[in-house]
């Protein structure tokens, strides 16, 4: 996350940004990473911060919260959060960067919603707290040509291996030739991937297909949305190259700090995190081939 200047910008305006929420705070941090929303949650007034960070990477958040002078205040801690020693209401804050591709794919959201029943306060405060789902057809013809080829490369390949293993050994293996190709198919045409998109590439603007308020959201919610219907007025015809059709469907999230009545009826919390609208700087662009 350290290196996504755009979004740990987001991050540390949204703290930064809201001392009052965290001042005197007691601030647990879920899969902490480098511990960077960690210090920024000290820099701004919490009088404890705990982070939490299950990987090795624990032992580089402990020196780098040394090496800025904030050790008496963020403690790190190499756990998972489920089995962390706190006590139901002994957090008043938790931040985390829990988002995984296209939201939720291998995302930590689990364990943030744990986190939340478990030790956060009641009225408790969660960075982010609110995250939304966004679909939108895309116009990437070069990018889709460029797969379509590298799958016939490799039936072309395949085929020649079929030929000579028939001419030199004796044996036909012409009956795996249909299973390889749905592997291939697989790998070449119906896999996620991630990439960058200027508003441009954009066929349609984007349709939200989901909404989840991580104050209320039960661990089922997480693990996806319900059914959306939308529409985009562009066909979806991968064999059609003209400028309104489309050759794949983005998908992208966004996520920010809502307001909560409990914890500050005054002003909403200013801040956060990744727009729907297409930018270089999108975190997490998905992209979703439709053939």
């Amino acid at each position: 996350m350290i290196r996504v200047f755009f979004f740990v910008r987001r991050y540390r305006d949204a703290i930064l940004g809201n001392p009052e929420c965290f001042k005197d705070k007691v601030v647990l941090d879920v899969g902490a990473g480098s511990g960077i929303l960690s210090m920024w949650a000290a820099q701004a007034g919490a009088k404890r911060v705990i982070a939490c960070e299950f990987t090795k990477m624990a032992s580089h958040a402990k020196a780098l919260v040394k090496a800025n002078g904030l050790d008496r205040v963020v403690e790190v801690k190499e756990s998972a959060v489920e089995t962390l020693d706190l006590e139901k209401g002994e957090v008043d804050v938790i931040v985390s960067e829990w988002m995984g591709y296209f939201l939720l794919r291998e995302s930590m959201l689990d364990s943030v919603i744990y986190a939340r029943d478990n030790y956060l306060k009641e009225g408790g405060a969660l960075f982010p707290n609110r995250a939304a789902l966004f679909f939108a057809p895309a116009s990437l013809h070069a990018e889709r040509d460029l797969k379509l080829a590298e799958k016939a490369d490799a039936m072309a390949d395949w085929d020649a291996f079929m030929s000579e293993t028939k001419h030199e050994f004796g044996v036909d293996v012409g009956v795996l030739r249909a299973p390889y190709e749905v592997e291939q198919d697989d790998y070449y045409l119906k896999q996620a991937l991630w990439m960058e998109m200027r508003d441009d590439m954009l066929a349609a603007p984007p349709a939200c297909v989901g909404i989840i308020d991580l104050d209320t959201c039960s661990l089922a919610e997480s693990r996806g949305v319900a059914d959306a219907p939308f529409k985009f007025p562009v066909p979806l015809d991968p064999g059609q190259d003209t400028g309104d059709s489309t050759s794949l469907q983005r998908g992208c999230f966004r996520s920010n700090v809502r307001e909560r009545d409990a914890w500050h009826a005054s002003r909403s919390p200013r801040g956060m995190i990744a727009r729907p609208k297409m930018s270089q700087n999108e975190w997490k662009t998905t992209e979703i081939r439709p053939f």
